[in-house]
Parts: structure tokens; C-alpha cells; sequence
């Protein structure tokens, strides 16, 4: 098996961390790529080239699993797992904890499963980039109220004034657009949750196969966009396309799903009682 280890150098601790995984996996790995890259593993491009099993490591949180994410979806190898390792409290794609890195060995070893997460599409400027849990276009400041122009599956658009959009999967309606007071999606939609509406608009629950396009007409110099907590800059009128992708993101499971239950763990992580 080959594997490729990708961590947060921002880490505490992490240079103990990985001694001790590479350690654990020196007798099941035909080869260990290591990167230290945080925010652009370029090895991964000839880790991809090599023959047999592979599978990329990830320690950090949910932002590093993005990160590889984008590479991946860059050379076109999303057909390579992804075993996220949380090293913080809250991390929504990881069963696995850094306390049991010890554990790694035999579960690769044993039986696992890879779990298909939808990937979406952002065309914007002649460009392609892709989020698995959220898109984000806001106000820089505090200050100044944008207007949004949204448009669903071509029909007439509406206008959004506020502090700006989240546009989020399944899987990032727990995120920032929870916190936003968006709903929680228990089924692979996609949801539109306005930012501190200027007049009251509810969010938005829409098929994961629309299209929506946004384009922000009023304040554009003092506007952001992320996707995936990246930030893309030079946006200004330019008009932004997101559709769901025909690729899917592959990550590691050795346990069966339990959306409530994983729900019900996030909740008690953010209120501190864990």
C-alpha cells in the first residue's frame, strides 16, 4: 500500500505525532510520502503517478481534508481515498482521533469502506474550482450592505441585500451556515442561507442538481469569496456559477453512518461539553 501523509505544521505537538504514524506504518506501507505543503501538497501529483493501492492520510482538521480535496480534483486522481485524522475538537469528516494512531495499522489492514461525498463546481472567470462543504461570498468589514443577484436553474433572479450568501452541501449546513441559523440537511440537497438579510428572506433548500448563479451588484470592492475556508481573490463582477460536479470525493469509513448521532457529537463539541 502506498500512502501519502499531509498535515497542519500549525499543529501542536504534530512533529511527535508523525514520528510515531510513521512508525505504526513502516510494516504494511511499500511506500511513505510525506508533506509537509500545507496549503499546496504539489508531491501529491507524483504520489498519484505510483502503481498499486493508495491512500492519503490527512492530520489536522476538516480544512486540511479540503485542501487535498482541491489538489486531487486538480490532477483528476479523486479516485484516491482520503483518511482524515482529527487533531482538534471539532472535525466533521473524521471517525478518527490522534489518540488512536495506533490503531491505523489494523484498520487498514481490516475491512473498510469509502464513502462518496458530492463535490460541487464553481466556474467563475474562465476558472474551475470545487468545494465539498460550503461557498462563501460576504462583506470584508462589518460595515455596507452588498446585493446579490441569485439565480436558480435559469429562472427569473432574485436580489439578496445583506452581508452576503453561504451556499452549502449536506455536509456544510453544520458548518458556518448553522451558525448562520441555516437549517441542517439530513438528504443530499444543497441550501442558500442569506447573511443578516437586509429584509427578511428565508434560506433557500434547493435539489442538489441546480444550478445557481450569484453575482454581487452593489459594493463589489468590499467583497470576499471562499470556497471550502480558501479564499479566491480578484471577484468583482464577475458572475458565479455553481452546479454539482460528476466526480466524487472518496473518504475512508470503518463504521456505518449515524447522521444524528454524528449531529448530536458536533453540538455537544461547539457547546464545550466534550
Amino acid at each position: 500500500m502506498n500512502v501519502f501523509l499531509t498535515w497542519n505544521p500549525r499543529a501542536e505537538g504534530i512533529d511527535a505525532i508523525i514520528h510515531g504514524l510513521c512508525g505504526s506504518l513502516e510494516g504494511i506501507c511499500t511506500d511513505s510520502s510525506l508533506s509537509q505543503d500545507y496549503a499546496e501538497p504539489s508531491s501529491l501529483n507524483e504520489f498519484a503517478k505510483k502503481d498499486g493501492d493508495k491512500i492519503v492520510i490527512t492530520l489536522g482538521g476538516d480544512g486540511t481534508v479540503f485542501r487535498v480535496v482541491q489538489k486531487l480534483a486538480e490532477i483528476n486522481r479523486l479516485d484516491i481515498p482520503i483518511l482524515p485524522v482529527n487533531l482538534y475538537g471539532i472535525g466533521f469528516l473524521s471517525e478518527l482521533h490522534f489518540r488512536q494512531l495506533e490503531e491505523i495499522p489494523g484498520l487498514l489492514k481490516g475491512q473498510r469502506k469509502t464513502k462518496e461525498l458530492p463535490l460541487y463546481e464553481i466556474s467563475v472567470k474562465g476558472r474551475q474550482k470545487y468545494f465539498i462543504n460550503d461557498l462563501v461570498i460576504s462583506t470584508v468589514h462589518s460595515t455596507g450592505v452588498i446585493d446579490i443577484r441569485l439565480s436558480v436553474d435559469g429562472m427569473e433572479d432574485i436580489t439578496i441585500s445583506g452581508d452576503g450568501v453561504i451556499v452549502s452541501s449536506k455536509l456544510g449546513s453544520t458548518a458556518y451556515n448553522m451558525s448562520a441559523s441555516g437549517p441542517v440537511l439530513l438528504s443530499e440537497n444543497i441550501v442558500v442561507t442569506p447573511l443578516d438579510p437586509f429584509a427578511p428572506v428565508s434560506p433557500l433548500v434547493l435539489p442538489d442538481t441546480s444550478e445557481v448563479k450569484l453575482k454581487v451588484t452593489r459594493h463589489k470592492e468590499n467583497t470576499s469569496m471562499t470556497y471550502d475556508g480558501i479564499v479566491l481573490e480578484g471577484v468583482r463582477d464577475d458572475e458565479i456559477t455553481v452546479k454539482k460536479s460528476d466526480n466524487k470525493v472518496n473518504i475512508v469509513r470503518f463504521h456505518d453512518e449515524n447522521p444524528i448521532r454524528d449531529l448530536k457529537e458536533l453540538m455537544k463539541l461547539k457547546a464545550g461539553k466534550l
